[in-house]
């Protein structure tokens, strides 16, 4: 409603003011006002010019600019000339003396029209109550418009500036400095050639009940079953649970898999608690440190979240830093955070699949990428890792679903029976190059 409001007002100003638009303007002399309404016109066509190319070309040329001033200026005969004119007319004692009587008339006016204004004001305060609203030809309507949405316009211009200003600090201990810890899920120094495995499917309706009986979301309950599998994982190569394994988690919508679309979605960094401070193997407790760990990475991490976003719709990122330098940010980074998580949430059907899992490859020293994906009315979760540590990589996807019945269990909620089998674990599926 504003920007339709604002541009009426501007088109009747162009009307109005725009020489182009009343060749008469300029058939007698102008004061300094009608002169600063011409070259605000030309200011802003020569804005919407230099916009309209920068998008058909791909970037900004300031080297155009004098030659769209210039032309812009020729079309209403804006020049020097008519600056000292204008000025010249408006210092005129007759338009002077002109002036001062309209500024009198004007005052004395307002002056008489106050009271009656206030009434009419007053009014249509109080008629507040009984319509709902205020009548639109009045001052109260147009502040009950654009005043809340100036609050919050300054609001959120706050919110970002705040981000921004943060931004260098809160990257650097949430990527750097929090919580240092090796990578447990790289024992071995990875092939490049990879494995998959996916789990049997879980009844989304399960998960759906489980959040509603603790009040979390559905991700943070299936990451508490990704937890308790990965638990399995560690004991059964006989190596210590860490007390974390810090992921990336990205969220993909079902449609951006199937279909092509420009949705950018950040990424978010994640500790995951496979040990928790209280009691041993309580899942309760362990979700209980998800749904800390994921409040308190959406309240600090939006500037990780938006840079990532635009490095995935226009490579905001690897065009400002140069090559050498992503690549050991990446080296160390995926030191740190050694696990890719993916959650693949929607409800699109696509005609003649049943099924479907989607992984994202893993980079750098990151051995493993997880997916949850949800398709139709179930979910399962896929792993994709290095060769050299299959078939372990397939105690994760085996252990999840009994991770999920299990949790079933501690909250009261009753089991849904298993969907599909998933692949031999004494032949995992594999890439073709393995």
């Amino acid at each position: 409603m504003f920007r339709e409001s604002f541009s009426n007002y501007w088109n009747d100003f162009l009307y109005n003011n725009d020489p182009t638009e009343q060749p008469g303007i300029l058939k007698k002399r102008i004061g300094i006002c009608q002169c600063i309404k011409i070259a605000t016109i030309v200011l802003v066509c020569t804005l919407k010019e230099l916009a309209r190319q920068c998008r058909k070309s791909g970037g900004l040329k300031l080297l155009e600019l004098p030659s769209i001033v210039r032309r812009e200026s020729r079309k209403r005969n804006f020049n020097s000339q008519m600056i000292y004119d204008s000025i010249a007319k408006s210092l005129n004692p007759i338009d002077v003396l002109c002036t001062c009587v309209a500024l009198s008339y004007i005052v004395i006016a307002s002056f008489l029209k106050t009271p009656f204004l206030l009434i009419r004001e007053l009014r249509a305060l109080l008629s507040r109550h009984k319509y709902c609203n205020y009548p639109t030809d009045t001052l109260m309507y147009t502040l009950s418009c654009y005043l809340p949405l100036t609050f919050q316009a300054i609001r959120e211009t706050m919110s970002i500036s705040w981000i921004a200003a943060t931004a260098p600090k809160i990257i650097i201990e949430e990527l750097f400095l929090k919580n240092p810890q090796s990578n447990r899920l790289q024992t071995i120094s990875p092939c490049g050639r990879k494995v998959v495995a996916w789990s049997e499917e879980v009844d989304i309706e399960l998960v759906r009940k489980m959040a509603n009986v603790t009040g979390a979301t559905e991700m943070e309950i299936l990451l508490t079953a990704t937890v308790d599998a990965l638990k399995e994982y560690f004991k059964h190569l006989a190596v210590n649970v860490p007390d974390d394994v810090f992921a990336t988690v990205k969220y993909v919508s079902q449609r951006s898999v199937f279909l092509r679309n420009h949705e950018a979605r950040g990424i978010l960094c994640i500790a995951l608690p496979t040990r928790t401070p209280l009691f041993h193997d309580d899942l309760i407790e362990i979700l209980q440190v998800i749904q800390r760990n994921v409040q308190n990475a959406r309240s600090r991490q939006s500037a990780i979240y938006a840079l990532t976003a635009a490095e995935t719709s226009c490579g905001l990122i690897s065009s400002c830093v140069p090559s050498i330098v992503l690549k050991l940010l990446l080296n160390q980074l995926s030191k740190r955070y050694s696990l890719c998580l993916t959650h693949v949430d929607g409800d699109l059907p696509v005609e003649g699949i049943d099924g479907a899992v989607y992984w994202r490859p893993p980079q750098g020293n990151c051995n493993m990428s997880m997916t949850l994906h949800r398709h139709r009315n179930g979910v399962r979760l896929g792993i994709m890792g290095d060769a050299l540590i299959g078939p372990q990589h397939f105690i994760i996807a085996r252990a999840f679903p009994k991770s999920v019945r299990n949790l079933a269990g501690v909250l009261g909620v009753p089991r849904a029976p298993i969907r599909s089998p998933s692949p031999n674990p004494l032949n995992p599926t594999t890439s073709p190059g393995y």
